[in-house]
């Protein structure tokens, strides 16, 4: 699977960095073994529902969760509050939000 791939790929690069003793790259190695659990749990694939086939026999898209549809949310909320030059009522800010979060 894909996930002993990284695990594999994550542990040789942190060998190669670490055993060069290069500085540099042994700081990178160090920072490399203490997020390693981490940075091998970013690479789940969940299976997506919403992707799922007609065909009852297809498996489902794989796909890698991702705070990047909430990212971009947050951040059209603050260009609507910007380009508003502060809302005085929250219902008025509440309701351009939706209007235009419905609207894409």
């Amino acid at each position: 699977s894909i996930f002993f791939i990284i695990a594999h790929y994550v542990k040789d690069v942190n060998n190669i960095y670490y055993d060069s003793r290069i500085k540099q790259f042994m700081v990178v190695a160090t920072t490399l073994s203490t997020w390693k659990p981490y940075i091998n749990k970013s690479f789940i694939c969940i299976e997506d529902a919403l992707t799922k086939s007609k065909n009852k026999n297809e498996k489902p898209i794989a796909r890698r969760l991702s705070n990047g549809p909430i990212e971009e949310i947050n951040s059209t909320l603050k260009k609507v509050n910007m380009n508003g030059n502060g809302y005085t009522k929250f219902y008025r800010f509440r309701n351009r939000c939706i209007y235009i979060k419905n609207n894409k």
